[in-house]
């Protein structure tokens, strides 16, 4: 079964029109869903009842069980490599011997886990399971590599927030400075322009209130403010006459 928690394996307790009553992996979480999340992959033989729950015969595996019978790498690889060859669309059951030689019932469901897990290798659809081309294997992984340079960039920009230590501008990514610039608009008054969630979790991490003295106190530390700068006279007469003056030496 799906849902916004993810996939999980379940059993049926009973079928009530379009929605399924559920167990819900190993710690029994009882919860209705519509059929269209729910896939069928280990289906009672014959007239044989349902159990209560996972871990009850036929279905007596555990989490660990389960665990320790997840292919190697190298099977769905090969899997892959055989299916890449024709794009047809396999049953799961198929695929799963296909890959693992085997339709015992903890296999079948570590197979299923994994295919439903963050795999680039096949497409599974209720109608079957196919290999993705291999370009579209090459588009996924650079796509797969680039968010977790992004979310690398992040997490040192919020830990560099976090740590209140002296930073340089040019040594973030572009999207931070932007995000500075809009700390340094905060910290002067201007906070018409709200601030994103993440950054918002970011300062309250790194213990600062987000309005503009507790940003102008984040930002001293950072060394991107002026202690004895005043945001009130920021664009006064007296921060004019305040700033350096520049004269041109007189030629002669």
């Amino acid at each position: 079964m799906s849902d916004e928690r993810g996939a999980h394996l379940a059993v049926v307790l009973q079928i009530q029109g379009s929605r399924l009553e559920l167990s819900v992996g190993f710690h029994h979480r009882q919860q209705q869903l519509p059929r269209r999340q729910v896939e069928l992959i280990l289906p009672l033989a014959g007239a044989a009842s349902a159990p209560p729950r996972l871990g009850v015969a036929p279905w007596d595996f555990s989490e660990a069980e389960v665990a320790q019978s997840l292919p190697r790498r190298r099977d769905f690889a090969a899997a892959w490599l055989l299916l890449s060859e024709d794009q047809g669309l396999w049953p799961f059951h198929d695929w799963a011997e296909l890959v693992a030689s085997s339709r015992e019932p903890q296999v079948m469901a570590a197979c299923w886990q994994w295919l439903q897990g963050p795999q680039l290798w096949f497409r599974s659809r209720q109608q079957g399971i196919s290999a993705r081309p291999l370009d579209d294997l090459r588009r996924l992984r650079q796509e797969r590599h680039r968010l977790a340079r992004q979310q690398q960039r992040q997490a040192q920009w919020h830990d560099a927030l976090r740590r209140r230590a002296p930073i340089k501008r040019q040594a973030l990514a572009l999207e931070h400075q932007a995000e500075l610039d809009l700390l340094l608009a905060w910290a002067s008054g201007d906070q018409d322009t709200p601030l994103p969630v993440e950054l918002a979790r970011a300062l309250h991490a790194a213990r600062c209130t987000t309005d503009g003295g507790g940003i102008r106190h984040l930002l001293v530390d950072l060394g991107q403010w002026d202690r004895h700068r005043l945001p009130s006279l920021q664009a006064s007469s007296w921060h004019q006459a305040s700033a350096p003056r520049w004269r041109r030496k007189p030629s002669g």
